[in-house]
């Protein structure tokens, strides 16, 4: 399926498995860190714990959308914009969780 050019394809189900379960193990992770921070464990500057746990597991998680999704099928300049139409929702969600 093409959108403005960029063209996306069904992932397989293992893909998709995959996909799932990464996603569920980072949202763990977050959520614990979340909690803790919350709670009163970690008390060495938790905001910037936050910090650099949220935007790389954000960045990678829409790679592995991005992948799971077409990535290879489209040239440079689409891969980029592909990667940030993942980035905004699993961003969000990860925001979400994390604050």
């Amino acid at each position: 399926m093409k959108v403005l050019g960029i063209e996306f394809a069904r992932p397989t189900f293992k893909k998709a498995f995959f996909l799932l379960l990464s996603s569920l193990i980072v949202a763990g992770f977050i959520y614990g860190i979340k909690i803790s921070i919350d709670d009163g464990s970690i008390t060495n500057k938790p905001e910037i714990l936050r910090q650099i746990i949220f935007w790389p597991f954000s960045l990678a998680l829409a790679l592995r959308y991005a992948d799971a999704f077409g990535l290879s099928r489209n040239p440079f300049i689409k891969k980029l914009l592909m990667i940030f139409i993942f980035y905004i929702p699993v961003g969000l969600v990860l925001a979400a969780i994390a604050w």
